[in-house]
């Protein structure tokens, strides 16, 4: 299961759309997106994230390149009003799954009807029951 990194390159989309290019040609179990989240104590400690839009473009290409794969929003982006609206963005474009979603991702999937799960475990394993 493959993890794409949005903004790996100091913030910057750089080589993400050939990632997935790649990925897809490989028919993986499934492909966890995660958004690049600045640590303290790094050499990125003060570096931006990506805009939301263009993680959001990733996903929704994603999804249209692979629409029977699923698509997971993966745990590591960063939180706060970064993370709530990433949330619901990833689930307009189609994500399968969201690693720790935040409150207002649950409330706008149960707003679309959408039955929401939880599970402990690594969001890389979702797949096995989609």
């Amino acid at each position: 299961v493959p993890h794409v990194v949005a903004g790996l390159h100091y913030g910057e989309l750089r080589g993400e759309l050939e990632a997935l290019k790649i990925i897809a040609g490989h028919r993986p179990a499934a492909v966890v997106i995660v958004a690049l989240n600045p640590l303290p104590g790094t050499p990125m400690e003060g570096v931006e994230p990506p805009p939301i839009g263009e993680v959001v473009r990733l996903l929704a290409i994603a999804r249209l390149s692979m629409p029977r794969t699923p698509l997971v929003l993966g745990c590591a982006r960063p939180r706060g009003d970064y993370r709530r609206a990433l949330d619901v963005e990833a689930l307009r474009v189609g994500v399968d799954a969201i690693a720790f979603p935040s409150e207002d991702a649950l409330a706008y999937a149960r707003s679309m009807g959408v039955r929401c799960e939880f599970r402990e475990e690594c969001c890389s394993l979702v797949y096995l029951e989609l």
